[in-house]
């Protein structure tokens, strides 16, 4: 319903108190005289204009919700001479729904708080200087000016000037960022004092804000397990609860002789206590609650589903490179077998052609070294291994030693250099053309300082086992996989391997988590129960391959969701006991003829109102560490 819409209808409730205040006032003083009951009438008329139009049009579509209920409620109370109790059945309800409005309010706003991150104009330079720009004007590669104190309005790469930027709006971070020029920022990001002249990487509809709201919208769309079983079964429960009542108001005058006005009016209460609109949204309110907090930490989950899975993992499985290590790998050596200079210009070559970041690490170095002036061409890459091309019209390949076993060419003084470079927990990389091994280089890459701890907390909350998966070679990972505490470490894999590795674990432990960078990881981010990439600030193949991305590549933000799920799935759990449980007791009264129809009004609007508020607990950021996955040991 538009906001135009709730305004009349709140209009109308006001009205309808007004009426129903002075009909009761007659009625005492007067008694159920023929202005009165057109008073009431009035009364009862004016607060169901939107209920009955909501409760019939879902007839309509054979759903019986609370809207409809109501109206029958109030109408059957009226045609029983119950003037009072039928009008203040409205009133009450018109009071709650509200009510039930305010407070479900605060949920949709601190979604609109997520959504609306990105401004809609940005500055660009014309003749006569700075101009407003509405942002879907603004294609990519065209040049933005971000003033200080400003929130970026398109996804960008700095071309001039240096500035500190928040971008916890997006990731969670919580200091600034420095940024300078060469340096990515995102739409939605909040620029500090420099000025900042960027150049477009993304237009609006691809920028990383808009992926987020689209991403965020969907996952909102998308029904949790919890809530597609309590749908059906209101879907089951409300024509059988109908039945029901229909048969309380007309067996017990037809076969027992009672009295028609007495089993009505029970009939009508059943059908008012009866109705499950309090389980109905004890679930999605909680929900988006839950991916609402989640997105306001840098943490995107895509579905309900997720959130409520990734509260109970049996194992989790990280990829090493790029996860459980920083991703910005150095050479720390450097060993030519011959020709050194030459050796560098073919593999700045080479690497020019890669985006992988070893690549980048190899790339450059070789740069340091003053290399650059030779092109590649006809590159290709063979996965897990390497990469050939072309160079000055000869066939050279850069690549692990597998990749040289294979080419029949790995021997000699390069096999030992290479096993000293691994005992010494680096990665080596072999250059060689089709004869000879040209050069090795050794790179390191620092494991994340908060690795080790995250691994603790895992296991402290309930993980049973912790998986490393990595195409490195078996020193390294293993390395690695002691100074991290890890249960157990599958090293020289091949992507395709990695994603069979997966499914013998899921053999053992259905419910699995992977964690990778989001890029090489993408199969195994989806053949997982839950994949979470290191989104990176929101790199598309993060966002795209992965169940649940981190804006921040933070591996505190796991152990994080993981608390955040489990309270949600607490809270859910909450709410149905809440809603069941008042369901029963005031059903019970109304069996035993102990419960009014104000009363059935009050006990479910009441209810509603009270999960609304229990799901909107989801929104608060504090989340104990103390959180289990289960209660096993």
């Amino acid at each position: 319903m538009n906001i135009h819409a709730k305004k009349i209808e709140f209009a109308l409730t006001i009205v309808s108190a007004a009426l129903t205040g002075t009909a009761i006032a007659f009625y005492v003083t007067a008694g159920p005289t023929p202005a009165v009951k057109v008073v009431f009438f009035s009364a009862v008329a004016t607060g169901l204009a939107f209920t009955a139009y909501r409760g019939l049009k879902g007839v309509a579509h054979f759903h019986f919700d609370m809207n409809f209920l109501v109206t029958i409620a109030a109408l059957g109370a009226f045609l029983i001479g119950e003037y009072i109790e039928g009008a203040v059945v409205v009133l009450l309800f018109n009071i709650a729904n509200t009510l039930e409005t305010f407070s479900a309010r605060r949920a949709r706003h601190a979604v609109k708080a997520l959504l609306d991150l990105s401004p809609e104009y940005a500055h660009v330079y014309r003749q006569h200087g700075l101009a407003k720009v509405h942002v879907k004007e603004i294609g990519v590669g065209q040049m933005i000016y971000i003033k200080p104190g400003e929130r970026v309005p398109l996804d960008g790469r700095i071309q001039e000037g240096i500035s500190f930027v928040d971008q916890s709006p997006l990731t969670g971070e919580s200091e600034p960022v420095q940024k300078r020029a060469g340096s990515v920022v995102y739409a939605g990001s909040i620029n500090g004092k420099g000025l900042l002249k960027a150049e477009v990487i993304k237009d609006f509809g691809r920028s990383t804000v808009s992926r987020i709201k689209q991403l965020v919208e969907e996952a909102q769309a998308k029904k949790s397990k919890s809530q597609r079983i309590v749908n059906r079964f209101a879907a089951v429960y409300t024509p059988i609860v109908i039945g029901i009542s229909a048969a309380v108001a007309v067996i017990p005058p037809l076969l027992f002789s009672q009295p028609w006005s007495d089993w009505i009016y029970r009939s009508l209460v059943l059908l008012v206590i009866s109705c499950p609109c309090a389980l109905v949204i004890s679930t999605p309110i909680t929900i988006a609650s839950g991916l609402s907090l989640a997105a306001r930490n840098g943490v995107l989950i895509k579905g309900g589903g997720f959130l409520e899975e990734i509260s109970r993992p049996d194992a989790f499985i990280f990829d090493k490179t790029g996860t459980l290590t920083q991703g910005k790998p150095q050479v720390t050596d450097f060993i030519a077998y011959h020709m050194p200079k030459k050796a560098l210009h073919v593999t700045y070559a080479i690497e020019d052609l890669s985006e992988h970041h070893l690549g980048k690490a190899l790339k450059e170095y070789a740069l340091q070294q003053g290399a650059g002036d030779l092109k590649a061409t006809g590159a290709r890459a063979v996965s897990g291994k390497g990469i050939e091309a072309l160079v000055d019209g000869k066939k050279y390949y850069l690549g692990n030693h597998s990749f040289f076993k294979q080419k029949k060419i790995y021997h000699g003084r390069a096999a030992e250099d290479v096993l000293q470079l691994e005992s010494a927990n680096k990665t080596a990389v072999l250059l060689g053309d089709e004869e000879n091994i040209i050069a090795a280089f050794g790179i390191k890459d620092r494991i994340r300082p908060q690795a080790r701890a995250v691994i603790g907390k895992l296991k402290e909350m309930g993980a049973r086992k912790i998986y490393m998966l990595t195409g490195d070679n078996t020193k390294t990972a293993a390395m690695v996989c002691k100074e991290l505490d890890i249960d157990q470490c599958y090293s020289e894999l091949m992507p395709e391997h990695k994603i069979e590795k997966i499914e013998q674990i899921q053999a053992i432990f259905p419910k699995t988590v992977m964690v990778g960078d989001g890029i090489n990881d993408a199969p195994a981010l989806s053949r997982a129960n839950i994949g979470i990439a290191m989104g990176g600030g929101g790199s598309d193949v993060a966002l795209e391959s992965a169940d649940i991305a981190l804006m921040e590549d933070d591996l505190e933000k796991i152990p994080f969701t993981c608390r955040l799920g489990r309270r949600a799935v607490a809270l859910i759990k909450q709410n149905i006991f809440i809603a069941v449980s008042i369901k029963i007791i005031f059903l019970a009264l109304a069996a035993s003829g102990l419960a009014w129809l104000w009363m059935a009004v009050i006990a479910d609007m009441g209810t509603s109102i009270l999960v609304i508020f229990n799901g909107l607990r989801a929104l608060r950021s504090e989340i104990s560490n103390r959180s289990r996955f289960s209660r096993r040991t």
